[in-house]
């Protein structure tokens, strides 16, 4: 005789476990998103918002039209896939780089061209492409999880992960812009340049490229451009 009390035990110990691990990667992509937002905070509804739409368009939707493709997916070597995979990190790779660097030094670090660097960032970063990049990893996580090799299939899902998490920084540098302001400090000489980061200090990167690190309590007002 089935004993339905346990079972539907059993079926809420299941959803609770569900809910906590979607609860934690919203969460946890939400934060990666906003690591590059001006603005600091530590709002988790935010971060689970923005870990939502993220995991909608990078992971549940790319999954979803894997899944229904897997046996063209399957039929192609996982050499390949692999070799996909390396290129994808490559991109990411320098795209996170460039950005960086300039959310830091207000210039990129490598030596490209405009074209090379627009390539790399507006083109190859576009939320789009970085969508379509998302469906070639899940491709190849599908691929080793078929062929049997579990070395392999928990190689490609941990370096998915990592891809997936430098994709949702980009995600969130796409989404923001840096201000040109025009800062005013008690008994000091106006700081004009892009604002990167505000929380209780202020960073500014200046015309001259340089940082500068300013306590909010010390400023009088800000003036922001509108673009």
């Amino acid at each position: 005789m089935i004993d339905y009390t346990q079972l539907l035990q059993l079926t809420e110990v299941k959803i609770s476990l569900i809910i906590l691990l979607f609860s934690s990667m919203f969460l946890y992509f939400g934060k990666f998103i906003s690591l590059a937002n001006p603005n600091e905070s530590d709002d988790k509804l935010t971060y689970s918002i923005l870990g939502l739409i993220f995991s909608a368009l990078f992971i549940f939707l790319p999954f979803i039209v894997i899944y229904n493709l897997k046996d063209a997916i399957i039929s192609v070597n996982n050499v390949i896939w692999m070799v996909i995979l390396f290129i994808i990190t490559v991109i990411i790779s320098l795209n996170l780089e460039i950005n960086f660097h300039y959310m830091k030094y207000g210039k990129t670090g490598k030596a490209l061209t405009k074209i090379q660097e627009k390539i790399i960032v507006n083109w190859l970063g576009h939320t789009y492409v970085l969508i379509i990049f998302s469906g070639l990893i899940f491709s190849s996580v599908f691929s080793n999880y078929y062929s049997n090799d579990i070395l392999l299939f928990l190689l490609s899902s941990v370096w998915a992960l990592f891809i997936l998490t430098a994709m949702a920084i980009i995600y969130g540098i796409n989404g923001i812009s840096y201000p040109d302001a025009t800062i005013y400090i008690a008994n000091q000489t106006p700081i004009e340049g892009k604002i990167v980061k505000y929380g209780k200090f202020i960073y500014v990167i200046n015309k001259e490229e340089k940082k500068i690190l300013i306590n909010k309590d010390k400023i009088e007002h800000i003036e922001m451009k509108i673009e």
